[in-house]
């Protein structure tokens, strides 16, 4: 039943959603998952701040969630034992017209991060190592999550390394394939 009124249809055909429910659904899912996790463990969330619908006019439709109400959700979140959370901006429908740039969703993740005190994960074309790195280093976010530049390169995460001369933990395969320009990048798990 959740599932098929959070569709992008239905929530056209609803005026959006009912907000009360579209909170509740995730608070009682992150307790009754603490209440039977037997053992430390993480348990992220992601959030649409605003949703679909929570965008200013012409950009969003009428009576949508806000970033306001993200900020509330994901403090409650946070006190149910939520152990981080992914702010993005939906994109649920086409009737959503986000205004797309690099880093174009930090400001909702810089939103809940001054908000709570759980890791905040930042996305939104987030595509150059120095960007992402700003991102972490000014503290919009504590973490970034990557997509298109991760698809475009898998080995992302170890240009990035080598661009700004740390290391990578790699396993004893790997060393073999260290690059030539970059001989102190690759070292062992553990060392």
């Amino acid at each position: 039943m959740l599932l098929e009124l959070a569709k992008p249809s239905n929530c056209l055909l609803l005026n959006c959603f009912d907000k009360a429910a579209t909170m509740a659904a995730p608070w009682r899912t992150v307790s009754a998952f603490r209440s039977k996790c037997s053992r430390p463990c993480e348990l992220p969330s992601r959030a649409s701040g605003p949703s679909p619908c929570g965008f200013p006019e012409p950009i969003g439709l009428r009576g949508g969630w806000t970033i306001d109400e993200t900020v509330a959700f994901a403090k409650v979140l946070e006190q149910r034992g939520c152990s981080a959370i992914h702010v993005s901006s939906g994109g649920l429908t086409s009737a959503q017209r986000i205004p797309i740039g690099p880093s174009y969703q930090v400001p909702l993740a810089r939103a809940v991060k001054t908000a709570v005190n759980i890791p905040v994960i930042a996305v939104g074309l987030i595509t150059e190592f120095e960007q992402a790195e700003a991102i972490i280093s000014t503290g919009d976010a504590d973490l970034i999550a990557l997509a298109r530049a991760i698809l475009y390169d898998p080995r992302w995460p170890w240009h990035a390394a080598a661009h700004f001369g740390a290391r990578v933990s790699a396993p004893s395969q790997y060393l073999r394939s260290q690059p030539r320009q970059f001989p102190n990048l690759f070292q062992q798990p553990g060392a």
